[in-house]
């Protein structure tokens, strides 16, 4: 079996352990010769190097508890993940129960998780894959009908659907090319080893669109908000909304990866750790991931606000003796905005260690919740629209009678009503 560039770079680091552990263990025996310890004292264990880690010096009786190696631990993250080793009364490491040799029980390392793994990825594909098919029909009613390319909230609609589209997109050419088959590797090459600065490029890119979709639903947050409380000068051109929402997680994501590049390249250097680009940046970077997580942060508690303010201001129209239903139209406003504004994503935002019996399933519900914007919200705000549908239908079944023949005329004549902007088709 032929390893791949990683598994070296893992099994080399192993190798570096043991020469440690080795030179330790010559310094051990140095100091006893000198202290004239002819027999060794066996009330304690003596340095060694079980195959995996190094377990130095240790009183008899005492457990010793450390770091799981990075080259048998959980790929994914390996923090909070500890291995213990337990020094015998009588001065001899523990042995296996059944062949009796010296032996080190690794199983904390993994904990299982490999197959809650691919258990996650693969739900995170599904949920994504089901989104990029409700957000491409979606995107093409929006953009296919004059009338409802004419309106403001539509477009930003579109361009946030686009976003969602091409996150979700990338996410499942993201995690079933590079992550998935990082966790089912079997000594094969994989797409990371063969092409790192594609792998890379993906990633980033996965990162990009991932940055867009907060910020356009910043945009559809703000926008709502301007138009509910100036409704005689609402805003009019989307260029503005365009420039932020796109140019601006481009550059967070440039300081980024010079970050992150900094520090790999700091990490080779000490040789502590291993080549990030080997691994095509799936791990964690520490606090180098706060340079994207706070903007994102910033956007969804900015959209709180906005939020409460919409809120404040439907339920000050409850005075209104003509409208009897207006509580009721609040009401499902409100449960509509939440996903448009992302407000769901701040029941996951504090991550669950690795460790916790709640692990799996937070991150299968994670993945759902940050999965299916795209289903919610096309099914919503274009599906289940009765503006959108209406015409919709009412367009298909006029083209259909026609046969077709004056479709730009049809099309031109469905324009009569339009579109409620203030409370985006409630």
């Amino acid at each position: 079996m032929i390893l791949s560039k990683s598994e070296c770079n893992y099994w080399n680091h192993c190798i570096d352990n043991a020469e440690e552990c080795c030179k330790l263990q010559k310094e051990s025996e140095a100091l006893e010769l000198k202290r004239n310890e002819t027999n060794p004292d066996r009330s304690t264990c003596n340095h060694t190097w079980d195959g995996f880690s190094c377990w130095k010096r240790t009183p008899a009786g005492k457990s010793v508890t450390k770091k799981c190696p990075a080259y048998v631990s959980f790929p994914d993250d390996n923090d909070g993940l500890y291995v213990t080793n337990h020094c015998r009364g009588n001065g001899t490491w523990n042995t296996h129960p059944q062949t009796n040799e010296q032996w080190t029980d690794y199983s904390p390392c993994f904990l299982g998780k490999f197959k809650e793994a691919k258990t996650i990825h693969l739900v995170s594909i599904y949920v994504n894959a089901a989104s990029v098919l409700m957000l491409g029909p979606s995107i093409g009613i929006f953009m296919g009908f004059k009338f409802l390319r004419r309106e403001m909230t539509i477009r930003i609609h579109t361009s946030f659907f686009a976003s969602l589209f091409f996150a979700s997109l990338m996410r499942v050419f993201f995690t079933s090319l590079v992550v998935y088959q990082y966790l089912i590797k079997s000594g094969s090459r994989l797409l990371m080893e063969e092409n790192k600065i594609e792998c890379l490029a993906l990633y980033l890119i996965h990162r990009y669109f991932q940055c867009t979709t907060y910020f356009w639903m910043f945009c559809e947050a703000f926008h709502l908000h301007q138009l509910m409380v100036n409704s005689f000068r609402p805003p009019r051109r989307t260029y503005v909304y365009h420039a932020f929402a796109w140019s601006f997680p481009f550059f967070i994501l440039m300081i980024y990866a010079i970050l992150r590049g900094k520090f790999m390249e700091r990490e080779n250097d000490t040789d502590k750790q291993y080549s990030l680009i080997s691994d095509c940046w799936i791990k964690n970077a520490g606090n180098i991931e706060w340079v994207v997580y706070v903007p994102l942060l910033i956007c969804i508690f900015l959209n709180v606000v906005f939020l409460c303010h919409i809120i404040r201001r439907l339920l000050g129209l409850q005075t209104q003796p003509n409208e009897p239903n207006s509580f009721r139209r609040s009401v499902k406003a409100i449960f509509l905005l939440f996903p448009l504004f992302g407000i769901q994503l701040l029941a996951i935002t504090n991550r669950v260690p690795l460790t916790s019996v709640n692990y799996f399933w937070f991150n299968i519900v994670s993945e759902i919740v940050i999965g299916s914007k795209g289903i919610i919200v096309a099914t919503l705000f274009c599906y289940m629209n009765g503006e959108v549908s209406c015409r919709k239908i009412s367009f298909i079944v006029v083209c259909s009678i026609c046969g077709c023949m004056s479709m730009r005329k049809i099309q031109s004549n469905v324009t009569e009503n339009k579109i409620n902007k203030s409370v985006l088709f409630l």
